[in-house]
């Protein structure tokens, strides 16, 4: 039933209106630094498994697009919370994108056009998405995502085109007869190479869903050789229509079918670290920018009032631009910003995990204690680093002095 057809017009704008600041063009609402788990797109077999779900969150770097799609999720779930729908109230709307992972740093994916690559259903290597942020759910059978993985590779071809989703959201996903019978067309042609016969194009999440869908009709055709789309049964968390289902509801529909489903993390997709021997930072005797994960620099965020940082103002990875905000140097055993005269130090100067860092008058504390070693800022004896997230305007905080993009940080001058 078409949402916009039962709710009145102003009821559409109220959610609309209702859209909170997250919802902004290009914004991203990043979860836990404990959550996210850096994913070099050259390992990634060491985090992900075959037959993952991955579901692609919005940020700075998205297509217009995945824009329009973020806002129109955005309006949907506001529209819902009215009249009630459990998967668009415990949906991500900042999930634009979803793909299924093959393994071997390889994703299947239906996808628009991006430079250098038409738009389709196709392999995806993991490096196209450096940058971005994935949520990652898995099925407790293993056995079934593998299977979903192998057909989606068979589908991928490039022989299908992309189908923009811009009337799903108006439409219900429940799994009824029509639900079965397109699950049942799923599983009839899971080894056509270039996906089923009657299907020319196909969006995100109706690929990822048709995959996994296509598996278990398979298994239930096998042992049933006169099955027919009445007896078709679906394995939870992918039992929606996968036609009419938005990545929205494919993320809150996995949320609420926990029992089958593990949502394992959030996969920060990025390039290999540098060679750990080259370079390493030398001894710094005048400003300098540093550069940390995703080439982003470490900021000290000017007071608007000010037009310079201010004592307490939070430092976060931002562009390199070589403003003074950007450029810090070695002093008398700590680090100081060029724009503040400030020195880099920790919220509420607790030496642990997980705080954040700022800019603070120059004390010679142990929370202001930071040296350039190697590839890493160190905070002196503590066993802590500052990690970077790699995305624009997150903060820059305490962590494990691990050798990994998080602490990697490089000069640019």
């Amino acid at each position: 039933m078409s949402l916009v057809r039962v709710l009145p017009g102003a009821a559409i704008v109220a959610a609309f209106l209702a859209m909170p600041a997250h919802a902004q063009f290009g914004s991203t609402m990043a979860p836990k630094l404990s959550a996210i788990h850096y994913v070099t797109d050259t390992q990634a077999d060491q985090f992900l498994r075959k037959g993952d779900i991955m579901l692609k969150r919005l940020n700075d770097k998205s297509p217009v697009t995945s824009d329009g799609i973020a806002v129109s999720q955005e309006i949907v779930q506001n529209l819902n919370s009215i009249i009630g729908t459990d998967e668009t109230r415990a949906g991500d709307p900042q999930v634009v994108h979803a793909a299924i992972y093959l393994g071997n740093n390889q994703t299947a994916e239906a996808h628009g056009e991006t430079p250098g690559e038409s738009a389709g259903v196709s392999l995806r290597q993991l490096s196209h998405h450096d940058g971005y942020l994935f949520v990652v759910y898995r099925p407790a059978d293993a056995a079934l995502a593998s299977e979903a993985a192998d057909i989606a590779r068979t589908w991928a071809t490039g022989r299908m085109g992309y189908l923009l989703p811009l009337a799903v959201e108006a439409h219900s996903s429940s799994f009824g007869p029509s639900a079965r019978a397109e699950a049942f067309e799923y599983g009839s042609q899971w080894n056509v190479p270039g996906g089923p016969r009657g299907r020319d194009k196909m969006f995100c999440s109706q690929f990822v869903l048709a995959a996994y869908q296509a598996a278990y009709v398979q298994r239930l055709m096998k042992s049933n050789p006169k099955l027919t789309p009445d007896g078709v049964t679906m394995y939870p968390g992918v039992d929606r229509q996968a036609q009419y289902t938005s990545p929205l509801v494919m993320s809150g529909h996995l949320n609420i079918t926990r029992q089958d489903w593990t949502l394992v993390g959030f996969a920060a997709i990025q390039p290999p670290p540098p060679n750990p021997f080259t370079p390493k930072l030398p001894l710094v005797i005048t400003s300098t920018m540093l550069k940390g994960p995703q080439s982003r620099c470490l900021v000290a965020i000017p007071n608007p009032l000010a037009g310079k940082p201010l004592k307490n103002s939070p430092v976060v990875q931002g562009d390199c631009t070589g403003r003074p905000e950007t450029k810090w140097r070695p002093k008398g055993g700590t680090l100081v910003n060029e724009a503040s005269g400030l020195c880099l130090s920790i919220n509420d100067g607790r030496l642990a995990k997980g705080q954040v860092l700022l800019v603070w008058d120059c004390h010679g504390g142990p929370d202001q204690a930071w040296v350039l070693k190697n590839t890493q800022i160190v905070l002196g004896a503590t066993g802590l680093c500052a990690n970077g997230q790699g995305f624009k305007g997150m903060p820059v905080v305490t962590g494990s002095c691990d050798k990994n993009v998080a602490t990697t940080w490089q000069l640019a001058n």
